[in-house]
């Protein structure tokens, strides 16, 4: 009884998981709290990715909550996102694929089409993601 429970459960909770996947990386909803912290919250990550030519770590922003989007765009993925946040005078890079977010602080990166390149490894897409970001906003509005 409990296995036919579980089986009949589990491809609801995969459905929903992925519709709020594709609903936190919408413009306005990037700056979601994925995570259960208090806003604003700043913690060091080991298991951070090190920015490029910095040579530090961290700290890794786990809620950005009430940021102002400043730039936005659509990943090559289909439950992917970029964003350039400004909080409290403070700018952060956000990465969020598949619910997973990376965020880095904003002197990392020169522009969005860096991060694009470093986040993925390849500035081959960004341009047809920056085509698709613009048609499906302008759809939208």
């Amino acid at each position: 009884m409990l296995n036919w429970f579980y089986n009949w459960l589990d491809p609801k909770i995969l459905r929903v998981e992925e519709w709020v996947n594709a609903k936190v990386i919408e413009a306005d909803k990037i700056d979601i709290d994925l995570d259960k912290v208090k806003k604003g919250e700043v913690r060091d990550n080991p298991m951070f990715r090190q920015p490029p030519d910095s040579g530090e770590y961290g700290p890794y922003l786990v809620n950005l909550q009430g940021a102002r989007t400043v730039e936005w765009l659509h990943g090559p993925g289909k439950l992917e996102a970029f964003a350039l946040m400004e909080l409290d005078g403070a700018l952060w890079w956000r990465h969020r694929e598949a619910g997973t977010t990376e965020d880095f602080r904003g002197e990392a990166f020169e522009d969005m089409k860096s991060f694009f390149a470093y986040a993925i490894g390849d500035s081959e897409k960004y341009w047809d993601c920056v085509l698709r970001t613009k048609a499906l906003n302008e759809t939208i509005t």
